[in-house]
Order: C-alpha cells, then sequence, then structure tokens
C-alpha cells in the first residue's frame, strides 16, 4: 500500500512539475510512441523539457548570443530532438 501511495505521490509531482515547466513555453508539437503509457510519456517530456532548458539558459554566455523568440526556437529544438531520441514521432 506505501508503495502504491508512494508512486501516485511521485506521479503527481511529475505532472505538477511538467505543467510548470510548460507554461515556460509556447504549445510545441505533440509526439507519439507506441506501446507507452502516459506516465512515461509525462516522464520522458519533463527530462527533455528540463534538458531543453538547461542547454539554452536564460541567462549566461548563450543567452547574450540568443534573444526572445530565438531563445525559444532553440528550446523547442532541443525539446524535439530530445523527444525523437527517446524514439517518439512528432504528431502533425
Amino acid at each position: 500500500m506505501t508503495s502504491t501511495l508512494a508512486r501516485r505521490r511521485s506521479l503527481l509531482a511529475a505532472s505538477l512539475a511538467v505543467l510548470l515547466l510548460a507554461g515556460c513555453f509556447p504549445a510545441v508539437a505533440s509526439f507519439s510512441k507506441p506501446g507507452v503509457s502516459e506516465e512515461e510519456y509525462e516522464r520522458d517530456r519533463y527530462v527533455c523539457v528540463r534538458e531543453s532548458r538547461a542547454r539554452n539558459p536564460v541567462g549566461g554566455e548563450e543567452a547574450t548570443t540568443l534573444h526572445g523568440d530565438e531563445r525559444q526556437r532553440e528550446a523547442n529544438r532541443l525539446f524535439e530532438a530530445c523527444m525523437i531520441a527517446r524514439g517518439y514521432k512528432r504528431v502533425e
């Protein structure tokens, strides 16, 4: 019972984090992967959002060369590349 409760709390925490981080990005393409559970999809999406933000920071050296829309496009490109690397296909 405790394991199930812990798993649900972890899923809830991950889902909330994804929702919070999703607010930092404009709508991006949807992705699908046959046989993937919603939990796995959310976990992969969360990792890719974090990676795209970490590799495209708001401050720092890279931020001086990329501005506003350019920075957002680069973050979206990094996110998409991460999802594709994890076996997802873009859904138009």
